[in-house]
């Protein structure tokens, strides 16, 4: 049956959408690696990356398979640890401290996988329970190892500025794996999953493995992105790496922007961050509230966030907002 104009248009048309999204997002990478060079404060920039990255991270396992982890930051915080021991303790390169992060989080996530078989609630509340447990865990642990509630030290190590363009390259190759399952056939099938699991199944996709992907990519970011900090900051404590509004902002960041997109959590991270900074900066004492009068503004003006609720009211949009 032959194609439609609208049919063959509509190719092309998202071709363009990625071409017009791979110029703006290289114009603002190239704005954002020269910051170093035009300022020596640039503690907001590596914090804003860190967000974009987190909230991109979270969006490939809630946004586009359904599962909502309020413990995300189980896996920050491990990331970070690990880092601080492999690099403070035991001396080794930071390439090889990062990329035990990266490992340390995807072994995580294969070892709470279990949980992937609750659904909805019960999978947040759990997982919540997981980051609670690690905190617990870390703080309780021998000393000379963890240095137990007060935590480790890499000012041996300390390097803002590697450590600022390492989170750059961690935010663009998140958005960059974003983008990608949004336009692949992986995106679709955890799609699918996130819409009816049943009906997924009964169209012979294979759900426990495909979530477990999207689960240990997530978790991958999220390992880096602390491991990073920990490299940026020096110093991790249990409190700061296991801190429970490290989830919620992120998940907060991702659906403001727009769950399920690639482009939402950009949006969200950049402009709540932006506006959570400025309130912080100038009205510290109301930086909560303000937190969950957005969170109630969201829920009830942009129930899909900025991108989607777009999307939803203009249909010849649709196509351009990937």
């Amino acid at each position: 049956m032959p194609q439609t104009t609208k049919e063959r248009a509509a190719p092309q048309r998202g071709r363009e959408a990625l071409l017009a999204y791979g110029i703006v997002l290289a114009a603002g990478a190239a704005y954002l690696a020269a910051i170093p060079a035009m300022t020596g404060s640039y503690s907001f920039y590596f914090y804003l990356l860190m967000w974009i990255a987190l909230a991109a991270g979270i969006n490939i396992m809630a946004g586009f398979t359904g599962y909502v982890a309020f413990g995300y930051v189980a896996f920050f915080g491990l990331g970070s640890y690990t880092t601080a021991i492999l690099a403070g303790k035991l001396a080794m390169p930071l390439v090889v401290a990062l990329a035990g992060a990266l490992a340390v989080g995807v072994i995580a996530s294969l070892l709470f996988s279990r949980i992937l078989s609750l659904r909805g609630i019960y999978f947040s509340m759990v997982s919540l329970a997981i980051a609670v447990i690690c905190r617990a865990l870390i703080s309780i642990a021998p000393g000379d190892i963890t240095g137990g509630a007060h935590g480790l030290s890499l000012v041996s190590s300390i390097n803002p500025r590697l450590a600022y363009y390492a989170m750059l390259g961690l935010a663009l190759v998140t958005v960059a794996i974003a983008f990608w399952i949004r336009l692949s056939r992986f995106g679709k099938h955890l799609a699918a999953i996130r819409d009816d699991m049943e009906a997924a199944q009964v169209a012979g996709l294979n759900v426990k493995q495909l979530r477990l992907y999207a689960w240990m990519i997530s978790a991958g970011v999220a390992a880096t992105a602390g491991g990073v900090e920990a490299w940026y900051s020096s110093v991790i404590d249990p409190e700061s790496a296991f801190n429970l509004l490290t989830s919620t902002k992120a998940i907060i960041f991702a659906a403001f922007g727009g769950f399920g997109t690639a482009i939402g959590p950009v949006v969200g991270a950049v402009l709540m961050f932006s506006v959570d900074n400025y309130i912080w900066e100038r009205y510290p004492s109301l930086n909560n509230l303000a937190l969950g009068i957005v969170i109630v503004a969201l829920m009830v003006f942009f129930p899909k966030g900025i991108v989607g609720s777009i999307a939803m009211r203009w249909q010849r949009l649709r196509k351009w907002l990937l």
